[in-house]
C-alpha cells in the first residue's frame, strides 16, 4: 500500500544532523557517472539524463517549495521529462516542503515507487574479515570494468542494453580519475559474485548500490562487500557510513550487519513518456 504521500518523520532532533548527510549523499551522489545535467542549489536538485531512459538517472532529488508554487512546477517537470523522453522519479525526504508532495504527486498521475530507508553506522564496530575464504573481495581498475558491469548488470536484471550502457559509464567514471569514488567485486572461488561501490563525501563515507546475481545470494556476498568496505574506510580513518537502503530488500540484511535506521525517503515515479 503506497503512503498517505506526506513527508517522511524527521525522526528525532538529534538526527538532524545525521539526516542532512543522507540527504547530501544522495544529490552528490545523484549523477554518480558524471554522464547528466545535474542542477543543484539550496532549494532544488534535478538530474536530467535524455541517454538514459531510466527513472533512476533522471528526477527530482531535493525540492523545497511553497505549497502553491508546487503544482506549477510538477507540470514544468512532467513537460520537461516528456519532451526528451524519459520517465522521471521524485524523491521525498525530510526536507522536502511543502509536507503533502507526495500526496500531491499521487494526484497528478505519479505513483509510489518504493521506501528507501535512510541507515547509518560505525566502521569501528564492524569485524576487521568477512567470515570464510571462499569470498574475497577486491577494489577494481580499468582491468575490471567488463567484469564489473556484466555482474552487477545481471544483479539487478538489467538487458543488455543496459549492461552495455553501465559499462560505458564506468569507463567515464574511471577515465576522470576521481579519488573519492571506489568500485568493487566480490569473488566467489575467482567468478565475480556481487559488486558495489563508496563515495568519500565531507567527513563520512557512503555505500552505493551493491547488488548479486540471484544464484549467489544467500553465501555470504552482500555481507562481505559490506565489510571490506567498512575495513577500507576504518583505514582511513573514517567511521561515519551512510546508506540508502530498499526497504523491502537491503534495508533488513544492513540492519542485521549494525545499520541503524535514521529516516526515510519515499520515491514518486512518473512514467507518462508519450502523450
Amino acid at each position: 500500500m503506497a503512503p498517505a504521500g506526506r513527508g517522511p518523520d524527521h525522526g528525532p532532533a538529534g538526527d538532524r544532523a545525521l539526516i542532512a548527510k543522507l540527504e547530501s549523499a544522495l544529490y552528490v551522489c545523484g549523477d554518480r557517472y558524471g554522464d547528466g545535467d545535474l542542477v543543484r542549489n539550496d532549494e532544488w536538485v534535478q538530474l536530467t539524463t535524455p541517454k538514459v531512459k531510466t527513472h533512476y538517472r533522471n528526477g527530482v532529488l531535493r525540492s523545497v517549495l511553497a505549497a502553491e508554487a508546487l503544482p506549477d512546477r510538477i507540470d514544468r517537470m512532467t513537460a520537461h521529462y516528456r519532451s526528451v523522453g524519459v520517465p522521471f522519479r521524485w524523491m521525498v525526504t525530510p526536507s522536502t516542503r511543502p509536507l503533502d508532495t507526495g500526496e500531491v504527486l499521487l494526484g497528478r498521475g505519479f505513483e509510489h515507487l518504493e521506501t528507501l530507508h535512510a541507515m547509518v553506522a560505525d566502521s569501528a564496530a564492524f569485524p576487521p574479515h568477512a567470515a570464510g575464504n571462499d569470498i574475497r573481495v577486491e577494489r577494481i581498475d580499468e582491468g575490471g570494468i567488463d567484469a564489473w558491469a556484466e555482474c552487477s548488470g545481471k544483479g539487478f536484471k538489467m538487458p543488455q542494453a543496459g549492461i552495455e550502457r553501465l559499462r560505458v559509464e564506468l569507463k567515464q567514471a574511471m577515465a576522470q580519475v576521481d579519488p573519492t569514488r571506489f568500485y568493487f567485486v566480490a569473488l566467489e572461488r575467482g567468478a565475480p559474485a556481487g559488486t558495489s561501490s563508496l563515495r568519500l563525501l565531507d567527513g563520512f563515507g557512503h555505500f552505493n548500490g551493491a547488488a548479486v546475481p540471484e544464484e549467489y545470494r544467500g553465501r555470504g556476498v552482500y555481507r562481505a562487500m559490506v565489510l571490506e568496505r567498512m575495513r577500507f574506510l576504518r583505514e582511513r580513518g573514517i567511521r561515519l557510513v551512510t546508506n540508502h537502503c530498499a526497504s523491502a530488500t537491503s534495508a533488513p540484511i544492513c540492519a542485521r550487519l549494525g545499520f541503524r535506521f535514521v529516516c526515510a525517503f519515499e520515491v514518486y515515479r512518473w512514467s507518462h513518456v508519450a502523450g
